[in-house]
């Protein structure tokens, strides 16, 4: 085969790599006499450089980074930054470790320059990236929830290895952009690794302060020009670096809790800023679901968290048939879940109040019905109790259980299961006591030789008594909802 076929068969199979090695492979080869196999392996890793070459190109190109910047462009002298840690950080250690970075500094500082360095050493070296400037992507996100179609570009994003987002507060959007972007990131963690430059909220001060110590114990009253969506930091004109703002008591901010137009009072203690009282508005609103069912909630304009407790239904007490000694066993008692939650103004989440177990029948018999499962969108939910097991002839030993197992919150308390039935001779009986939910209490102790019905579970969530002597057992008591912010 003649070389300009071969060169046009390379074409055809888009082994361009090949093709455009070929002619100095082959005449390396000739004059050092290398072996077929040498010159085949050359061939392909000249093929493979290409390929490599071509995907870093295509992937930069799709990274949308807006300029070609590199680490080694970057002027360290006279600044503060730690040049290994940055170096490192183009290595893409971080990303292994699903790590984030955050560069944090007033403008002009450098940190889109070193955002998007680091960017392209790690798509180099073979990582997924996208660049976005944040006013871009919050626009996106809220066009995205226009159309009906909120999470696709979390989809999206969460397939690749890192994202970029620049310019964090530099620029101010709606509050409910905000909250969009705050439900993004969180659903990149863990997924995906996040650049952040962030512009910190900056002041001049009159007097000028020499230094950062000059101002321990100055209250500082500063006007908001924008609503922030997670951890902020303060830089004074004529001072080196920045300090973290907290909340009252020292702790992490919350979104939304330096709100547009308000004034930040804080103090620094020598380490960070910490307010003085929360710029937002302090009122705190409180709904009570206690109607065993789904009610839609929207998040007002404005809520970025909410508080919920939730109780599960109870379980329904077990029926006793007319037999001698037939007395049910009790029902447990709803699980109970409380957390702290964030959540998206106009979006609406489904309020589930777990209805109580049925009653079991003395006709049958038949066992009490489970509770129903309480819980607020797809945050938390707790389980039901267990229903009280049917009595023919015999005195039940066991009792439904707790309900236990359900998700979400940072408090979780199971449901007490049922008490005991027993005989205390000549025909009467004590009956089982029907377990309470979280902040309950157990049905009445009853004591018969006769056919009674069982007690009804105890609001909320509580498990109702078994039946004795042919009798219904008790119902399960309904669960409970409530929501604070």
């Amino acid at each position: 085969m003649e070389r300009s076929e071969i060169l046009a068969t390379m074409g055809e199979l888009k082994l361009y790599g090949m093709k455009a090695a070929f002619d100095e492979i082959i005449t390396t080869a000739v004059k050092r006499q290398h072996e077929p196999q040498r010159i085949v392996g050359d061939l392909l890793s000249a093929e493979i450089a290409e390929k490599q070459a071509r995907s870093i190109k295509y992937q930069i190109t799709i990274a949308k980074l807006p300029l070609a910047k590199d680490v080694g462009d970057f002027v360290f002298d006279g600044t503060p930054l730690n040049e290994t840690l940055v170096h490192d950080l183009a290595g893409g250690n971080f990303i292994a470790h699903q790590r984030n970075v955050v560069l944090v500094g007033g403008t002009g500082t450098g940190k889109t320059h070193l955002a998007i360095a680091i960017a392209r050493a790690c798509i180099r070296a073979g990582a997924r990236g996208r660049f976005f400037n944040v006013v871009d992507l919050v626009n996106k996100l809220e066009a995205e929830a226009r159309a009906g179609r909120q999470g696709r570009m979390a989809d999206y994003l969460s397939r690749m290895d890192f994202i970029v987002l620049d310019e964090l507060g530099y620029l101010p959007f709606a509050q409910s952009g905000g909250q969009l972007l705050f439900h993004l990131i969180s659903r990149l963690y863990e997924q995906s690794s996040v650049i952040v430059t962030a512009n910190a909220l900056t002041v001049t001060l009159d007097p000028a302060p020499a230094a950062w110590s000059d101002l321990i114990g100055v209250p500082l009253n500063i006007l908001l020009t924008a609503t922030n969506t997670g951890a902020a930091t303060l830089a004074v004109t004529g001072l080196t670096g920045t300090k973290s703002i907290l909340r009252p008591g020292g702790a992490a901010l919350l979104a939304g809790d330096l709100g547009v137009g308000g004034i930040l009072r804080g103090i620094y203690d020598g380490t960070a800023i910490q307010m003085a009282g929360l710029t937002q508005n302090a009122a705190r609103t409180t709904l009570v679901y206690s109607t065993p069912g789904t009610t839609a909630w929207v998040c007002p304009a404005g809520v970025f968290r909410v508080r919920a407790q939730v109780w599960a239904g109870g379980g329904g007490g077990g029926g006793a048939a007319a037999a001698a000694n037939s007395v049910a066993s009790a029902a447990g008692g709803g699980e109970y879940r409380e957390g702290d939650f964030p959540v998206t103004p106009g979006v609406s989440y489904n309020v589930v109040v777990g209805a109580g177990g049925a009653s079991g029948l003395g006709v049958g018999p038949t066992n009490g019905g489970p509770g129903g499962t309480s819980s607020f969108g797809a945050l938390i939910s707790a389980l039901g109790g267990v229903g009280g097991t049917a009595a023919n002839g015999a005195i039940q030993a066991g009792s439904g259980a707790g309900g236990v197992g359900g998700s979400g919150g940072t408090i979780n308390r199971p449901g007490f299961g049922g008490g005991i039935a027993y005989s205390i001779g000549a025909g009467l009986f004590v009956l089982a006591q029907g377990g309470p939910s979280y902040t309950g209490n157990f049905t009445n102790s009853v004591t018969t030789g006769v056919a009674v019905q069982g007690a009804n579970g105890g609001f909320p969530g509580g498990g109702a008594s078994g039946g004795a002597l042919f009798a219904n057992g008790g119902v399960g008591s309904g669960g409970q909802v409530i929501l604070e912010f």
